[in-house]
Parts: structure tokens; sequence; C-alpha cells
């Protein structure tokens, strides 16, 4: 297989397809669109331009609403998927990889546009076929932040599950002692202390976003049983570790999300032995939080 991938045919081939797909991505994300000579240009019949009731260019808050459609975001999540695994077959190491020019378009691409490119990039990462490195993951972070203090996209469920798949997909990269002191670590704080605050306040309306924080929080004490990375102060307001939110979802309005708890506070109790906690107390924790209104 790899002596067909080295081939100098394939690997042409594999270099104008790419090319062509990071031009697709560049066009889905704004970043590249048509000039006005290109857009006014006369058809070969002689006629002019079809009449329409919007003149001019398209604007970057018209591609943020138009251009986040399930199509585009299959074929962004096509393009990125083949750029993050190309570099891997070309190669002849295990090394994870990374395409440069894929990184740039990360970087530049508008925050509006994290909603179509987001998922396919976590998921390369998730599946460690493609490594983010700390300038992009800060770029993903600073638009993340952008869009969640906004008005107009701070409620959106899809951003919310993007956040904490954030947090989900880099914990490998953010729970590194060599990153310790890096920016990306106050970013990543910034966002727990963000999840832990509305999870507390019972801020998000969501079935999905409060079942997949469990899920998170799961793997999230499962590679930092002491919790010692999670942050205590958030903008100068205690945190509740995801140790004491867990036992909370018990008493969840959604039947789906009281399951996921059941299974995730089974689990706590392996916390226990590694933080050298009573397993009673946490037991008594666990009770408490148990719905006493069994008719829901």
């Amino acid at each position: 297989m790899f002596n067909i991938l080295t081939n100098c045919q394939i690997q042409d081939a594999f270099s104008t397809v790419s090319e062509a797909l990071r031009e697709s991505l560049r066009i889905l994300t704004g970043q590249l669109r048509q000039g006005a000579q290109d857009v006014h240009a006369l058809d070969a019949d002689g006629f002019g331009d079809i009449m329409t009731t919007h003149t001019g260019p398209p604007t970057q808050e018209d591609a943020a609403h138009g251009d986040i459609t399930t199509a585009n975001q299959y074929l962004a999540n096509f393009c990125i998927t083949f750029l993050a695994t190309t570099p891997v077959l070309r190669s002849s190491s295990a090394e994870v990889l990374r395409d440069r020019e894929l990184a740039k378009l990360i970087l530049h691409c508008p925050a509006e546009m994290l909603l179509l490119i987001g998922n396919a990039v976590l998921g390369s990462v998730r599946r460690r076929i493609w490594s983010l490195d700390i300038d992009v993951l800060n770029a993903l972070l600073d638009k993340l932040e952008e869009l969640l203090g906004s008005h107009t996209h701070g409620h959106n469920v899809d951003l919310q599950l993007m956040a904490v798949d954030v947090l989900d997909s880099t914990s490998h990269f953010w729970l590194q002692k060599s990153n310790a002191d890096s920016d990306v670590v106050d970013h990543i704080r910034e966002l727990c202390g963000w999840l832990s605050h509305n999870m507390i306040k019972r801020q998000f309306s969501s079935w999905k976003m409060r079942d997949f924080v469990s899920q998170f929080f799961a793997r999230y004490i499962a590679q930092d049983p002491s919790e010692s990375f999670w942050p205590t102060v958030c903008q100068k307001k205690p945190v509740e570790r995801p140790s004491a939110i867990i036992p909370m979802l018990n008493m969840d309005e959604d039947i789906r999300v009281r399951f996921r708890a059941a299974v995730v506070n089974a689990r706590l109790f392996t916390l226990v032995c590694f933080a050298g906690q009573n397993s009673l107390d946490m037991y008594n924790t666990i009770k408490e939080g148990l719905t006493k209104d069994l008719s829901k």
C-alpha cells in the first residue's frame, strides 16, 4: 500500500486534488470570493446581468447565515478530512503530520465560519490524524470566545456543543505538563470555568448539551483523577469541579440525561481510589443528588 502511495503519479494526483480542496475551503469560509469582474461579466449571448434585489458582493454576515448549510458542512468535512489524512498516508513515518496550508486556512477563517469547519477539524484531532499546534488551537479558542460572548451566537446549541468538543478533543494536548505554561492553558481554563458556571446555574436548555458535558466530565476525570488542572476560580467567582457537578445531573429534568448520569456517577467511585477520598462520603453525595420525584 505504501509503495503505491509513494508513486510519483499518485503523489502528483494527491497534490492536485489537495489544492482544489483547499480552494473549495477558501470559498466556503469566505476567504476567497469571485471578484466584481467575474460577477458582472457579460454572458456569451450579449445580455447583461439578471437584476436581483441584492446587489454587490456578499457580506460576511450574509456568508455566516447563508453558507452554513448541511450540504456545505458535509463538503467542508470532506475537504478537511482529506487534507488532514493525506500527509499521514504520504509519510513513511508513524508521526502525525499536519497540512500547513490547512492550518493557515483555519487561522484566517472568520469566526462566524467556525460552525462550518469546527466539527471536521476537531474530528481529525480527536482521531489523532491531524496534529493541532498551539497557534491554531489559540486561534480556535479566540474565535470560540468571540462567538460565545456575542448576542447572536451565545445561546446557539451547536456552538455550545462545539465548545465542549474543543475541550474533549484536545484534552490530550492541554493536560500535558509540557504545555502547562502556555497561553492555551489559560484559554482552556477560562472555557472550563464558563462550562462549570453554566452547568451550576442550569443555563444549558438543550438536553444534548448537558448529556455531552457529562460524557466529557467522565473522560476528563479518567485523565486527571485529582482534577488538579480544573480551575478553582474564574472571573473572580469560585468554580465547581466536575466531580461536584456530576451528582447534580441525577436530578436533571430529562430522563436521557439522568440515565447517562447514572453511569457517570458510578465511575466516580474510581476517582475516590485515586484521590484518597472516603467512598462513603462520595456515596452520600451521589445519594443526595438522586431524584425524589419518581413521576418524572
